[in-house]
């Protein structure tokens, strides 16, 4: 299977069964390509509303490529300092996954290295799973879960996870705010650039272009205060300057001569269907043994 586009909306394939309480997983892929975070990895535990889950995933994002725990609670997800680890995540290479997880401990591997000994600060029985790839394109190779044998040991987590995370509702409204004003803004931009285009094909020198150019800088800054918003530890920095960068540009006067073909295009917001996701993978012989490769009757995905 593969993740052709990259997108910030949610994408996934999903089993359509329940996987193991206790299970032990290992997860083939690529992460072929992106935009920012190039993040791939998969989702357990998943209500069927969506809701909630735990998450395993891959970020070749550059300033700080890692492999990431992550919890979701009512569509809110929190990202653990102490369930993650720095690893160089390569395009276009082979990366193999393994999660074991018994009860709340969980134990992560990559390509062989033992990563991760955590504790989940919460579970529910008859989850699902997901394989996702967000702002990333991504080739899945293979998915296979097993119950995990009671022989098998797992290490230790060095520190549970909280219960729960405090949300400041202040923070949380200016983040709102700032996706509602990006999402406008990024509308406007779209139509903006639309006009400008329909001016050019016609020969109108309307202002179209400039005001296209203007709403595309009003829009580059809204998306720069929503990164700086939700921006990680470490990369804070790095999200105030491209909001500096961005609001000097908006402040640059635009040349009048300016012609349509001058402005360059802005992303546009679409609609994506949820499993722009295809299934080429050949299937294995059945194993006597509970085995789920993605797209195969024994894990059914839509």
């Amino acid at each position: 299977m593969a993740q052709l586009e990259s997108t910030r909306d949610k994408q996934f394939a999903r089993t359509k069964i329940a996987h193991p309480a206790d299970f032990d997983l290992t997860l083939k892929f690529r992460t072929t390509g992106g935009g920012t975070y190039k993040s791939v990895g998969i989702r357990f535990d998943v209500s069927h509303d969506g809701s909630e889950a735990n998450t395993v995933y891959a970020s070749a994002h550059a300033p700080g490529p890692k492999v990431q725990i992550a919890h979701t609670k009512g569509n809110q997800t929190t990202y653990p300092s102490n369930g993650k680890i720095d690893r160089p995540i390569q395009l276009n290479r082979d990366h193999e996954l393994g999660i074991r997880v018994r009860d709340r401990l969980i134990n992560v591997t990559l390509n062989g290295e033992f990563l991760l000994a955590y504790t989940l600060p919460g579970r529910a029985p008859g989850g699902l799973l997901e394989l996702f790839a967000f702002d990333a394109t991504a080739e899945f190779d293979s998915l296979e879960v097993h119950p995990l044998p009671l022989a098998v040991a797992l290490k230790d987590a060095g520190a549970p996870a909280k219960a729960g995370t405090t949300v400041d509702p202040a923070a949380a409204l200016e983040l709102a705010e700032a996706r509602v004003a990006e999402s406008e803004t990024g509308l406007r931009s779209l139509q903006a650039r639309i006009a400008a285009d329909d001016a050019a094909l016609l020969g109108k020198d309307s202002g179209a272009a400039k005001e296209a150019a203007l709403l595309e800088r009003k829009h580059a800054v809204a998306a720069a205060r929503v990164e700086l918003l939700t921006a990680e530890a470490g990369k804070v920095d790095a999200a105030m300057k491209a909001l500096a960068a961005a609001e000097k540009t908006s402040r640059t006067p635009i040349p009048p001569t300016l012609r349509c073909g001058e402005v360059s295009r802005p992303s546009r917001p679409r609609s994506t269907p949820r499993h722009n996701i295809r299934q080429p993978m050949p299937r294995s012989a059945p194993d006597a043994a509970p085995r789920w490769h993605a797209g195969s009757p024994h894990g059914k995905i839509h």
